[in-house]
């Protein structure tokens, strides 16, 4: 099968295409700089940006691709942050899409969107649910699902679009389970409100999985939610970490109209920790997984323990 990946030096992109090469595909990658790492696995790979004309080369004759390249920090509040993110999550996949129209040989586009897209909502979350997006990075990841939307409906393209969860496992160094892990090792960690709120986690390997599954059952024009079926508050998650890690640390509560009000101040600063993401953090929301499992047969394997174990390993 010839494959393209878009994104495949990034952490999710690296796992895939590991997964994609052992299973005897012809694996090509978009990439901005030479990658030792695409070189060690015998991946050819065309050099450029996702917006550069070098991406008409990259989709020619491709039977599947990854649509796996973006940007964006969910702390992020700026005008400037969401013109950087509209260009790479928006504007690149446009450019990707437009490329594509003319590719005969096209089975299916998976294309890596985010449950961010969807805003802070509440309660059970479903494909169903009405969208908000208020900060810069969901806002780019959801104004790029209408352009791919936009494209099947125009162009008939076999779009399908994935919406992972806080994605963790083996590499990923800016999970929240690696920054919970690195104040247990200073003997405390902060927890803000009263960590009951269920934490949407996904292990990189079920990303995976369900990565490949789209492009074999995914159906054409339809958004799927992947996230860990098993339900995680925050305080199981960082009982957790303590029990895999082995080490003890006290646990300091920080109530969430205080942490609000020292965020306030931080943001005009330097924004490490925003008012938007405190929310984030201590709402409580649980994704629906049924419409992958139905459609796709997928869902999720690694239980939080062992995927804590796997990533702080």
């Amino acid at each position: 099968m010839k494959i393209l990946v878009t994104g495949g030096t990034g952490f999710v992109g690296k796992h895939l295409v590991k997964r994609l090469v052992n299973e005897g595909n012809e694996v090509s990658c978009l990439v901005r700089q030479d990658s030792e790492f695409l070189k060690n696995l015998g991946v050819s790979f065309y050099k450029g940006d996702i917006n550069d004309e070098i991406i008409k080369d990259a989709v020619k004759d491709k039977e599947i691709i990854y649509h796996l390249v973006g940007i964006g920090d969910v702390s992020a509040t700026s005008k400037e942050a969401y013109e950087e993110y509209k260009e790479v999550n928006v504007e690149g996949t446009r450019s990707l899409l437009e490329a594509c129209i003319s590719n005969k040989n096209l089975r299916k586009i998976i294309c890596f969107s985010s449950t961010a897209a969807m805003g802070l909502l509440k309660g059970s979350v479903d494909e169903t649910s009405e969208c908000n997006p208020v900060t810069p990075y969901q806002k780019s990841k959801f104004e790029s699902e209408k352009v791919i939307l936009d494209y099947y409906k125009k162009y008939n393209l076999p779009v399908v679009i994935l919406r992972p969860s806080m994605i963790y496992g083996k590499e990923a160094r800016n999970s929240q389970i690696f920054e919970i892990y690195k104040f247990i090792k200073k003997g405390f960690v902060p927890l803000i409100g009263k960590g009951d709120n269920n934490v949407p986690l996904v292990h990189v390997s079920d990303v995976v999985e369900a990565t490949l599954l789209a492009g074999e059952k995914g159906n054409n024009g339809e958004v799927y939610i992947i996230t860990n079926s098993e339900i995680v508050t925050l305080k199981q998650l960082i009982r957790g970490i303590k029990e895999v890690s082995n080490k003890k640390a006290i646990t300091i509560k920080i109530p969430k109209k205080v942490a609000l009000i020292l965020a306030f101040g931080i943001e005009r600063i330097k924004p490490i920790i925003t008012r938007k993401r405190i929310k984030s953090m201590t709402t409580n929301r649980i994704f629906n997984t049924e419409k992958a499992f139905k459609e796709m047969g997928w869902k999720s394997k690694i239980e939080l323990k062992e995927g804590i174990s796997l990533t702080l390993k």
